[in-house]
């Protein structure tokens, strides 16, 4: 995408911060502080196309629109296509082709805090937060590169309320109850009203607007995105906690939870061809297009007993904790027969225990160890996706399944807390992560149809365990001194069992189970290496840099010609390299305190490869022109708005973000 020349302004914070008493409220005090961002990204089109466009690649010699015109008015007269073509000379020619750079990814953000709080008397407190965020922003699509103005707003508000109890009960014990009330909203469209005549039809595919034959290797020459998505959550939480120091060795911790969420969701892709759907038409609820629910329920409960034992040589932490979660929804049981009958999803119960212990070897050294179990439940929206469970011919959908099971893990961790001197102290830990019920999206083929054979769905289908150990040495700042540094250093291995799209309904057909394979995991990195250094003086200046080294997460070769049983993410992204400096300077200013900063990010401009084309497993290019990917567009290489091969296989969004410099002031008063 195309990146404005020279240095631009395009990352705007204000934020700022106020607390004290309230006036006329004995004994209230508040806080309050909010955050404006406004940014416009670092991915850049060029507005060239606009949605109403048309396009014929269908002819002997295709036909396209820019800005409403013909492409020819944008040859030179001379242009041995104007008289191939047989144009009237005494026509329009020679027009400047549009080349008005936006941005791709522009984002927007605002968040308020507000906080009361009051201690109506001695030993307790009660406290009232209120916490609002909201979102605009737009994601860098890669097709709508040259037709900007086609793609869609995601608009995210979220409001929370919560109120805080704590009291002492004596000297030994206190409680606390908290009680929150949270709602989120989540809009994703292009128009709001879903039957803007502002739509462009669709006379091919869906997006693609008045294009006919659009072959689907480059960018499109009109249209706008279509889709819908409607989704609100709204959650009541519960929960009290109370702590008791029993004798000089129990300390005693037991606390409940209650958490009611109620979902809706509504998503659709506006309907509008020009040929069944004259205007813009939002798809009937009993149409695959359209997916729908209301007050979904769920309701999560989870208690826990916890006890600190403190003896002269050793610590031990012991506890035990229940979840409780019910989905109230239904799924279909035979993975084979998604058209078949539906049951109530499971109530789900699990009972979790923990145990930590640490000892001293040294004065200065500590060796802990730890063991416990873990649950964490699948995300809302993976549970209800297509309720409905329609299945649309010649596509495969992605179906929810309520009764999926909560994600295991038995987590074993041993360590060592070692001081060295005065200033410094390292500590080095080793951990192995044993996961079951690992959730996955499944591809099914449950048919031999052709066209409707094959569905997605969640399942806790995968077995992973992550194993590795961390490092850290930090030094600390000395009286008086200036330097202060840390390095943390991990070293890991992710894999789990590799799912087979095919593997359900052939293993039903043969009667036998596929060989258990592991693979690395998507988010298996194997090595990173951070540190900080940093020259401080208090309440005068400061300086830092941040460096990371990381080596690249997996990813899945495209092998061409080649006939090798190639196992998923069997090829490794290149190594992530990044450097951030901050620098700030206190100042006084008419008798108040601030602060004048800089903060750089990568400060070396390194673009990073965040994703790479499957083909060669780097961002920098591809073998896709082999393939004759672009062959249908060889022969009008140059010609007015036809993007080569070059520009199709550039891809900025698969690389990390370039050099940012903020630079601010603060003052406090």
């Amino acid at each position: 995408f195309m990146t404005p020349s020279g240095v631009q302004l395009n990352d705007y914070v204000l934020e700022g911060t106020l607390s004290g008493p309230v006036p006329f409220a004995n004994g209230v005090r508040y806080f309050l502080s909010a955050r404006r961002d406004m940014d416009e990204g670092s991915i850049f089109g060029t507005r060239l196309f606009a949605p109403n466009d048309s396009a014929n690649f269908n002819g002997a010699f295709p036909y396209w629109e820019i800005q409403g015109r013909p492409f020819w008015e944008y040859l030179p007269i001379d242009d041995p296509l104007v008289s191939q073509l047989g144009l009237d000379i005494s026509g329009e020619f020679n027009r400047p082709l549009p080349n008005e750079i936006v941005p791709l990814n522009p984002r927007e953000a605002l968040n308020v805090l507000g906080k009361l709080s009051y201690r109506p008397f001695t030993g307790a407190k009660v406290e009232y937060s209120f916490l609002y965020d909201f979102s605009k922003f737009k994601p860098a699509t890669f097709a709508y590169r040259f037709n900007p103005d086609g793609i869609g707003t995601r608009r995210e508000r979220g409001y929370n309320h919560g109120l805080t109890w704590t009291q002492t009960l004596g000297d030994r014990a206190f409680y606390t109850f908290r009680g929150s009330y949270a709602q989120n909203r989540f809009r994703s469209f292009r128009f709001e009203d879903p039957t803007d005549p502002r739509y462009v039809k669709d006379l091919a595919g869906i997006g693609e607007g008045r294009v006919v034959g659009f072959p689907g290797s480059n960018f499109l020459f009109g249209g706008n995105e279509k889709g819908h998505i409607d989704e609100e959550s709204r959650s009541v939480r519960l929960k009290l906690d109370y702590t008791q120091q029993i004798g000089a060795t129990h300390e005693v911790k037991t606390g409940v939870e209650l958490n009611l969420h109620s979902l809706d969701r509504e998503n659709f892709v506006v309907l509008f061809d020009g040929n069944q759907f004259l205007e813009p038409t939002v798809p009937p609820l009993d149409s695959p297009s359209h997916d729908k629910y209301e007050d979904q329920r769920v309701t999560e409960v989870s208690a826990y007993l916890q006890d600190k034992l403190e003896f002269d040589d050793f610590i031990v932490n012991a506890g035990l904790r229940y979840e409780y979660f019910n989905p109230n929804g239904e799924y279909f049981p035979n993975l084979l027969d998604p058209f078949g009958e539906r049951v109530e999803a499971e109530v789900k119960q699990l009972v979790l225990p923990r145990i930590g212990l640490s000892f001293p070897i040294t004065e200065t050294g500590i060796i802990h160890l730890s063991y416990g179990h873990f649950a964490q439940m699948p995300r809302l929206r993976n549970l209800y996706r297509n309720p409905e469970f329609e299945f649309p011919v010649g596509q495969s959908p992605l179906f929810g399944n309520t009764n999926m099971r909560p994600e295991r893990t038995v987590q074993y961790e041993i360590g060592l807390q070692q001081q060295i001197g005065d200033l410094m102290a390292f500590d080095v830990t080793g951990y192995f992560k044993d996961i079951r019920d690992y959730l996955a999206q499944q591809t099914v083929r449950f048919s031999t149809i052709a066209g409707e054979d094959v569905y997605r769905i969640y399942l806790n289908r995968d077995y992973a365990n992550v194993k590795g150990m961390t490092f850290a040495l930090t030094r600390r700042r000395a009286r008086g001194g200036l330097l202060s540094a840390g390095i943390d250093y991990t070293f890991q291995i992710a894999e789990g069992n590799n799912d087979d799209p095919n593997a359900f309904f052939f293993n039903f057909l043969s009667g036998r189970e596929n060989e258990f394979e592991l693979i690395p995991l998507d988010f298996d990195q194997q090595h990173v290496l951070s540190g900080t250094v940093t020259l401080s003086r208090p309440n005068n200046f400061g300086f830092s840099l941040i460096g990371q080294f990381a080596t690249g997460y997996p990813y899945t070769p495209l092998l061409i010609d080649q006939k090798i049983d190639q196992l998923p993410n069997a090829g490794r992204k290149p190594t992530q390299t990044r450097l951030d400096a901050h620098l700030y300077k206190e100042v006084s200013v008419a008798g108040l305190r601030g602060r004048v900063f800089a903060k750089v990010f990568n400060v070396l401009d390194r673009l990073n490869e965040r994703f790479v084309f499957d083909d060669t497993g780097r961002a920098t290019y591809s073998l896709n022109g082999q393939r004759g990917i672009h062959a249908a567009w060889e022969p009008y290489y140059g010609l007015p708005g036809i993007q080569d091969l070059d520009t199709y296989n550039s891809r900025p969004n698969f690389f990390s973000t370039p050099r940012e410099i903020q630079l601010g002031v603060s003052f406090g008063f």
